[in-house]
């Protein structure tokens, strides 16, 4: 296997996906990441990048997801009451351009964002072990496309605090309640 795609890929022995459990044909990989041009440069537009990655993945569609507040009502509609700083999170995230895809071997999912201009893509590639590196060499292969691993950011909130979503892979820590 190719280091840099060693690199890129978590395996896991769980079957993660719903149609493989069955098979058990090996080894299930999972990766998860961000896919940017070189130079911080924009990959392109919404329409543009949906349909590239829709000839290395016939059957792929993409769509506009609810907003934060649509699912929040929905939750709220099924009579679950979220702690708030969950809910809160929930309520703050936009509507985004994403298409995804499962088939016996593999599934993939991929986010393009919430503006014209796609300057990133939040990927996961899921499935049997050849057929994620095959995938992952297929993306790699663009001119000008990096594959990458998502940081992880921490942000600390006070209670009540409006939240900003960044876009990317968060964790959000509610402070203690300051002493009167």
């Amino acid at each position: 296997m190719n280091e840099a795609v060693r690199q890129l890929w978590t395996a896991t022995d769980r079957p993660g996906i719903e149609s493989m459990k069955a098979k058990k044909q090996g080894r299930l990989l999972e990766w998860q990441g961000i896919i940017s041009a070189k130079g911080g440069k924009p990959l392109g537009t919404l329409a543009s990048i949906s349909a590239k990655l829709a000839t290395f993945f016939p059957g792929l569609s993409f769509e506009w997801s609810s907003t934060g507040a649509e699912q929040l009502a929905a939750i709220q509609g099924c009579g679950v009451e979220l702690p708030d700083l969950v809910r809160r999170v929930v309520a703050a995230k936009q509507s985004n351009f994403s298409g995804a895809i499962t088939n016996d071997q593999i599934s993939v999912s991929f986010n393009l964002g919430t503006h014209d201009v796609v300057s990133c893509i939040w990927a996961m590639v899921a499935g049997e072990q050849k057929a994620v590196e095959e995938c992952i060499a297929r993306l790699k292969s663009q001119k000008g496309w990096v594959l990458a691993r998502e940081p992880l950011t921490v942000q600390a909130v006070a209670r009540g605090q409006q939240l900003k979503l960044t876009g990317g892979a968060t964790f959000f820590h509610e402070l203690p309640d300051s002493p009167p």
